[in-house]
């Protein structure tokens, strides 16, 4: 988990070869805001369109995305 003391929104990376995969999963009822890389891909995702600007996902409540970069 990339952070631990984060009690709104659940972080993690597995590794395959050079690329990285990342799932946010926001578990409010709130939008949240998280940095990411930049230039990565949405591999998918529970709502139909994600929001990234400025290298930060910007979550809906209970959203989460697998994210790849």
């Amino acid at each position: 988990m990339l952070e631990e003391d984060d009690e709104s929104v659940f972080t993690y990376e597995r590794f395959n070869g050079n690329r990285t995969i990342r799932i946010i999963a926001n578990f409010t009822e709130e939008f949240q805001a998280r940095e990411v890389p930049d230039n990565i891909d949405i591999i998918i995702g529970n709502y139909p369109e994600q929001r990234v600007e400025n290298s930060m996902i910007k979550l809906q409540p209970y959203e989460a995305v697998m994210i790849s970069y």
